[in-house]
Formats: structure tokens, C-alpha cells, sequence
């Protein structure tokens, strides 16, 4: 009968050893769990973050923008190689040109405030408003720059001053959607 006791005394801290173990493991796994939610809602809540700073336009994202105008506009409008070639092309081949690196702008714009090409439009109305701000913004800093460079002109004919503008405007866009892009990679 004394052996009994002992063999199930033995059996009793068995079962109680692996039921604390179990609660280990239940609570590391729970801890485990907790983190993966954790990590979940904060990409959640910062992807919501950034949807809604897609409606405030604010003075640093205008700095920002004609930052980027300036260091990448710059260097290519005194670059005297791309007025020989684009003096090639003609008004149509421009427009469309610019067409194309307006919706490369918009391409980046999204991927800055989103991961994906979702069409709620909510979100796409604030996010057109904010293209349409941000090509105002850089036709501000090209304006100028084309200005400095005399490349813009009072004397000039509208179809060059239109033509050079369509040059200027498209570099702008690109800069200033690089300086936006890199600034949220930060």
C-alpha cells in the first residue's frame, strides 16, 4: 500500500510538473501572439497614418517639393544637351513625354501613402487634390528656375515659353517625387 502512495504521489507531481509546464508554454505562446497583433495593427495604423496625411499639405511638404525641383532641375536645365534634344521634338512629342512623368508622379505619390492601387474614393479625392497641389508647388520652383536660367522670357514666343515649361515641369515632377519618396524611406 506504502508503494501505491509513492507511485501515485510520483503520478501526481508528473501531472502537476507537465500542467506547469503547459501553462509555460500557454503563456509563452500567448506572449508570442500578443507581439505578432502588436506588429500587425502598428503597420495597420501606420498605413491609416499615412492615408490621412495624404490630405494635409503643409510648408514642409512644399519645401520638400522644391528642394527636390532644385537639385534634380537644376543640374538639367544648365545642362545645355537637353535643350539640343528636346529642340528635336516636337509639341506633341513633349506633351505626351510629360504626360508619362505625370503619371510616374502619381505612381509614387500613391506608393508613398499606400502599398497598393486601391480606388476608395475618399482617399482618391484627397489624393488627386494633393497632385494637383504638389504641380502647383513645382511649377512654382520651375518657373522660377527656368526664369534664372532664361529660358523663360518676355520677348519669348508662347510655343517656346510652353515648350520649355513642359521640359522644366516634368524634371520638377520627378525631383520632387524622389526628395518626397526618399523622405518617407527615412
Amino acid at each position: 500500500m506504502n508503494s501505491n502512495r509513492r507511485k501515485r504521489g510520483r503520478l501526481v507531481r508528473k501531472v502537476s510538473a507537465v500542467e506547469s509546464e503547459e501553462k509555460v508554454i500557454e503563456e509563452k505562446e500567448e506572449h508570442i501572439l500578443k507581439g505578432i497583433d502588436r506588429e500587425f495593427h502598428k503597420q495597420e495604423a501606420e498605413i491609416a497614418g499615412r492615408i490621412k496625411e495624404v490630405k494635409r499639405f503643409t510648408f514642409s511638404d512644399y519645401a520638400q517639393s522644391l528642394l527636390g525641383v532644385g537639385v534634380w532641375g537644376i543640374s538639367v536645365l544648365v545642362n545645355p544637351d537637353i535643350w539640343i534634344f528636346t529642340n528635336t521634338l516636337n509639341l506633341t512629342a513633349l506633351i505626351v513625354m510629360h504626360i508619362y512623368f505625370v503619371v510616374c508622379f502619381m505612381v509614387v505619390l500613391n506608393y508613398e501613402y499606400r502599398p497598393n492601387f486601391d480606388f476608395d474614393r475618399k482617399f482618391v479625392g484627397d489624393f488627386l487634390k494633393r497632385v494637383f497641389i504638389m504641380y502647383i508647388s513645382v511649377m512654382t520652383g520651375v518657373l522660377f528656375l527656368l526664369y534664372v536660367t532664361n529660358k523663360l522670357s518676355i520677348a519669348a514666343s508662347w510655343d517656346l515659353i510652353f515648350h520649355n515649361f513642359l521640359i522644366g515641369q516634368s524634371v520638377g515632377l520627378m525631383g520632387a517625387a524622389t526628395f518626397n519618396f526618399f523622405k518617407r524611406q527615412v
